[in-house]
């Protein structure tokens, strides 16, 4: 997956025209990244946007370059209400108070629950 520091400008689709968006949670197994608790209402929440409101769905899926080779036959993926969703192959949006919106992609849950990823405090 295409890595991006937390907070940098988004900028990954070229059509993207988001004066305030930001980059949340676009990891990778070359760079160090924030660890810590998250809470089950951002985490659920998180869950429902995936669900819910998926941003920029691509055609393709990316695996998670930090779980060791070999740990998951598949794609990671999560249990919403009996159903299996696949991570990977789309972001989350989150719009901030302020109105900046943080770009996520969707294995976020999966960092979160799987690495211990901790979104910037910026970004809480």
């Amino acid at each position: 997956m295409t890595h991006f520091d937390d907070l940098t400008s988004c900028q990954y689709f070229e059509t993207l025209e988001l004066a305030e968006a930001k980059n949340v949670g676009w990891l990778s197994s070359l760079y160090p990244f924030a660890q810590g608790q998250v809470s089950k209402n951002l985490l659920s929440k998180l869950r429902a946007l995936a669900v819910t409101q998926p941003q920029n769905v691509c055609r393709g899926y990316h695996s998670c370059e930090l779980c060791p080779i070999g740990r998951f036959e598949h794609l990671p993926q999560i249990d919403w209400r009996g159903e299996l969703l696949t991570l990977g192959d789309a972001e989350i949006w989150v719009t901030s108070l302020d109105r900046i919106i943080y770009v996520s992609p969707n294995p976020i849950i999966h960092y979160i629950e799987e690495h211990d990823y901790s979104r910037p405090s910026a970004a809480r």
